[in-house]
């Protein structure tokens, strides 16, 4: 079983969802990129090639084949090279019982005094736990392959963010970033996906999208209903409500409102949306279609 830090990426991006790891690990088609996306990852290539024509001379190790690529990398560390572009790291361990093969490629090492600077350009502007935990995490198994490759830590672990920043990453030994693939792993050797509900926002950027969505319809997923949430169709599913008649059959609005959701932040009551709940286990019960009038904009003011 290969891992890769990019695991990680798939894992959170564009939203958190781990039905997305399962279905890449069993080579299920995607949806090509938008044209947007398509715009997002030239221009990341343009920033990191800004980047390192920054650095002074470097070894550009981009064009070499992975196989012959690890050997290099460790050449030119060995030799010291200034700047190694793309090197690469590949690792033999076991996780949960399984032999792995931890395989990564930041964009850069740079050789600093007595040691190497791990750094990888990204085009995020926030690089902290809050907006990107995977980056912290990608960056960390860097590090992590550098040690067990080279036998000493990094100097340091850097990210040179999408405002020109380079931003120091603290180095847990790589701690957080195993106890991901652990959970990777699980995700990888799963031998059915599990339940993740489909949402608007978490699923508009994902190349599952059309496949999640068409497979939510022709089961009239819960997590359809207006005003349902990730957490609450994830506890409404737990107890056996996995479709919208059966939520509407076993709650009114009373007993949803009590209904607390699964996951512990989030354990509050479902008061919100209540309206558009009650609306529509009425139409559902007299079998009646509502129309809705059209929506009201207000003009512009502006000539």
């Amino acid at each position: 079983m290969r891992l890769t830090p990019s695991d990680t990426v798939t894992l959170y991006r564009p939203t958190l969802c781990s039905n997305r790891v399962f279905l890449r690990q069993r080579g299920e088609p995607e949806g090509e990129p938008s044209a947007f996306e398509q715009v997002l990852r030239r221009l990341g290539i343009q920033h990191e090639q800004e980047h390192v024509a920054t650095l002074g001379a470097y070894v550009d190790l981009s064009g070499v084949a992975f196989d012959k690529r690890v050997g290099k990398t460790l050449e030119a560390i060995t030799n010291r090279v200034a700047v190694i572009y793309q090197p690469a790291f590949q690792v033999s361990t076991t996780i949960s019982g399984t032999i792995v093969e931890i395989v990564g490629m930041p964009d850069f090492l740079i050789f600093d005094g007595n040691g190497y600077v791990i750094r990888d350009s990204k085009m995020s502007r926030h690089i902290d736990e809050e907006n990107h935990p995977e980056i912290l995490l990608q960056v960390g198994l860097y590090g992590w392959l550098f040690t067990i490759a080279c036998g000493s830590r990094p100097k340091a672990i850097q990210v040179h963010s999408g405002t020109n920043e380079i931003v120091d990453i603290p180095y847990d030994g790589g701690t957080s970033a195993l106890m991901m693939l652990e959970r990777l792993l699980a995700l990888k050797q799963l031998e059915q996906e599990q339940y993740e509900p489909v949402g608007w926002s978490k699923c508009g950027g994902c190349g599952f999208n059309e496949r999640c969505w068409a497979e939510a319809e022709a089961a009239s997923d819960v997590a359809l209903i207006p005003d349902v949430d990730q957490n609450l169709a994830k506890a409404l599913h737990a107890i056996g409500v996995c479709t919208r008649k059966e939520l509407l059959t076993r709650f009114d609005v009373g007993s949803l409102s009590e209904f607390k959701k699964q996951v512990a932040p989030a354990s509050k009551r479902s008061g919100k949306g209540q309206n558009g709940f009650s609306c529509l286990r009425t139409l559902w019960r007299s079998s009646r279609r509502r129309f809705l009038p059209h929506p009201q904009f207000p003009h512009s003011q502006t000539t």
